[in-house]
């Protein structure tokens, strides 16, 4: 119905899994007032006190292929449709992005709150394990996120099929009746009508038409639903 994907929306599915570090710091500095702060950024210039904690790095995860399936890290990501309205894929897709973003910013705030809690001891083995579990977490989000993105964009060409499909049918509906009435006239009575040889030669004038008009607009349906599930 809205066309095929090219056998290039699988490519992904060849990238292997990896991981590679890129700089994350911290600073921990005192302002006049005698309060203690931590950021990522350098602390201002009228900082009383400043120091620059060695956090663990962050992480960049890949996309890896295990039997059908891919995963970011540990994290399954949704399985593409084999059969079915892209439609459905989709609106999951543009919902899953802000909401995997939205996981993001919250691991983040608990990875601040734990690197204040336990600024002293960030060279522990269990305080390296936990904030290594942050890091995989944002990191393997963020694949998702990226996966997520490049699925869309291999999609947009069956998007814009099922906003033309749409707009097809409401054409041909249209052109329907139009032909119906051209054919068969305009049947204004109205209140109670006798049934005569003239409305049933008209009845059976727009038996036809009233049944592709039918069909038409059950279709009709379904693509206005597919369009609000892409446009939402």
């Amino acid at each position: 119905m809205y066309g095929r994907l090219c056998a290039a929306a699988l490519a992904i599915m060849s990238i292997s899994f990896g991981s590679m570090e890129a700089s994350a710091k911290t600073y921990k500095w005192v302002d006049e007032q005698g309060n203690v702060h931590y950021t990522q950024t350098p602390p201002p210039s009228g900082a009383q006190k400043s120091k620059q904690l060695k956090v663990q790095t962050e992480r960049v995860v890949k996309v890896s292929k295990r039997g059908k399936r891919l995963f970011c890290g540990n994290r399954s990501l949704p399985t593409s449709r084999r059969k079915g309205r892209a439609s459905t894929e989709i609106a999951n897709l543009q919902q899953n992005i802000p909401d995997w973003r939205a996981d993001i910013d919250r691991v983040k705030e608990r990875r601040n709150e734990f690197v204040k809690r336990n600024a002293g001891r960030l060279r522990r083995a269990s305080t390296k394990s936990r904030m290594d579990q942050f890091n995989q977490k944002i990191a393997e989000t963020r694949c998702a996120i990226g996966w997520a993105e490049n699925r869309l964009a291999e999609l947009d060409g069956e998007k814009g099929e099922i906003v033309k499909y749409h707009q097809e049918l409401e054409k041909t509906y249209a052109q329907v009746q139009r032909r119906k009435v051209d054919m068969c006239g305009a049947d204004e009575r109205t209140g109670i009508v006798k049934v005569d040889a003239k409305l049933r030669a008209y009845r059976n004038c727009v038996r036809p038409y009233d049944r592709e008009l039918k069909k038409v607009k059950r279709k009709m349906k379904t693509a206005k639903r597919d369009v609000d599930l892409i446009n939402q």
